[in-house]
């Protein structure tokens, strides 16, 4: 609180708490308090700038979201020109009464910024020297071409939608984005490992998220997508999102994941959805989306697809590839973790 500074390395953090004679191992605790409470910015990975003054960085964020320049390439910006937007570029905001461009960013402070805007799911890179802000991309949906016969699908609905859950989903995606195939309220992903593509589109006005996968392992894939919306949508404190599963010929009706799952729990299996004139199996409508732990067998189907796509490309592809696994099995199995870890040791 006494500091001029706007950010402190870890080291310092520590010789600060050598000082005031704190544990090595409550350190750790410690931080971490800070900044779930507000006091400081954190992150494990940036861990060379602890920010002491979050001003700092909200005004810089703020400037570059809010640059004409940005607006005009819809999202997309150089990194060499963020230097000039953050130190020459002034803005006024009437509603926050702040007026900005008080504040002078260095080079290495640039590059901070941008890497600090990628943590908080704001952007991503394009390539090494241009980043993309998907808040701000294009409200056109583009043309595309997406197979739907025989997709598995999916909504989520929300009783207030959030402005910036469709832009951090399309940052956690965005390798597995088709070219410009990407708008504000929507994106086209295609993954090569489990030859499947997706679809999603956000309804801000009826305040929805529709999704759509097809391919040849469209349940693993519709797992990663599924995944990442939780962690996006369980980030937000009290909001309410109901899962729901259209019918397979009539997808304007809709009945709760949930309510499938009790219903399974029960050994119910035909059952009449609310506005639904027929029957429809439970088992049926759970068979491509429900989220297990996979078998043995299809463990190692996987991991020899991976690494087969290692063999025909390079290391990146492999590594992409391992980021996305969380997702196969819920929550709770991680591709890098120790239960694949121990898994794969068992195989050797």
């Amino acid at each position: 609180e006494n500091t001029t500074e706007n950010y402190i390395s870890y080291q310092d953090y520590e010789w600060l708490c050598e000082g005031e004679q704190i544990e090595t191992e409550q350190r750790t605790t410690l931080i971490e308090f800070l900044h779930d409470l507000g006091v400081i910015l954190h992150f494990k990975n940036l861990a060379h700038k602890n920010v002491l003054n979050p001003k700092w960085v909200t005004e810089a964020v703020y400037k570059i979201i809010n640059s004409k320049e940005t607006a005009r390439n819809y999202g997309i910006i150089n990194k060499a020109n963020i230097d000039d937007i953050l130190n020459k570029e002034k803005f006024t905001d009437k509603e926050l009464d702040l007026t900005l461009g008080k504040i002078a960013y260095a080079l290495d402070e640039r590059n901070y910024i941008v890497d600090l805007m990628k943590e908080f799911e704001l952007c991503y890179s394009l390539g090494k020297d241009r980043i993309l802000i998907p808040d701000l991309l294009n409200v056109e949906e583009p043309d595309f071409n997406f197979d739907d016969k025989n997709c598995i699908r999916f909504q989520f609905d929300y009783d207030f939608l959030p402005r910036s859950v469709m832009p951090r989903f399309i940052v956690k995606m965005h390798k597995d984005t088709e070219g410009d195939q990407l708008w504000r309220t929507g994106i086209l992903l295609k993954n090569k490992i489990f030859q499947a593509g997706a679809l999603v589109i956000a309804d801000d006005h009826a305040r929805k998220i529709n999704l759509y996968v097809n391919g040849s392992q469209k349940r693993h894939y519709f797992a990663t997508i599924l995944y990442a919306f939780r962690e996006i949508n369980h980030s937000f404190e009290k909001l309410k999102v109901i899962e729901k599963v259209p019918m397979p010929d009539d997808p304007a009706t809709t009945v709760s994941y949930n309510h499938l799952l009790v219903l399974s729990s029960l050994e119910k299996d035909d059952f009449v959805p609310d506005g639904a004139t027929k029957e429809y199996s439970v088992s049926a409508l759970l068979g491509e989306i429900q989220i297990t732990k996979p078998s043995e067998q299809e463990m190692l189907e996987i991991l020899t697809q991976i690494r087969d796509k290692l063999k025909a490309d390079d290391e990146p592809a492999l590594l992409e590839a391992f980021e996305f696994k969380p997702g196969i099995f819920g929550a709770t199995v991680d591709i890098k973790g120790i239960e694949q870890e121990d898994f794969c040791q068992e195989q050797r």
